[in-house]
């Protein structure tokens, strides 16, 4: 007996290749289909969000990472490896308290770490305790134009 071949028309039921469930699917694919090309505005509580405020979000975020990358590179510089040191980054500056990576693993505290690497930490902990958009303010030129 032969199977005959799947119809291509028929809908196929729940589970999927997609993680994402049919009924979401639909519902953002009806706004693709009305008008593909669209811009839709960025709203949060009814109202649209103007552009200046937008630009004031991506900078912060951009901000946020950047200094990430710049602590975790500080880091590596003192000899730190790689892994150890992007974490070591993150938690300080977000004052989140966990640590990974193999220098962290052994203890499961920064104890191991050079005390170069710990001075940066603390600066960046003290960067993210006091308010990490206060301090891109300071270092922006346009504060000191003014």
């Amino acid at each position: 007996s032969r199977s005959s071949p799947p119809n291509p028309r028929r809908r196929r039921s729940w589970p999927r290749r997609s993680l994402v469930p049919p009924r979401a699917e639909r519902y953002a694919g009806r706004g693709l289909r009305r008008a593909p090309h669209r811009v839709a505005p960025v709203k949060y509580d009814g109202r649209t969000v103007d552009d200046e405020t937008m630009n004031g979000i991506i900078l912060y975020v951009c901000g946020y990472i950047v200094t990430i990358g710049a602590l975790s590179v500080a880091m590596t510089l003192v000899g730190v490896d790689t892994e150890s040191a992007l974490f070591a980054a993150w938690t300080s500056l977000g004052n989140i308290g966990y640590g990974y990576g193999p220098m962290v693993a052994r203890t499961g505290t920064f104890i191991d770490f050079p005390d170069a690497a710990m001075w940066i930490m603390i600066l960046a902990m003290l960067m993210g305790r006091l308010a990490l958009l206060a301090i891109f303010v300071v270092v922006l030129p346009r504060f000191w134009l003014r």
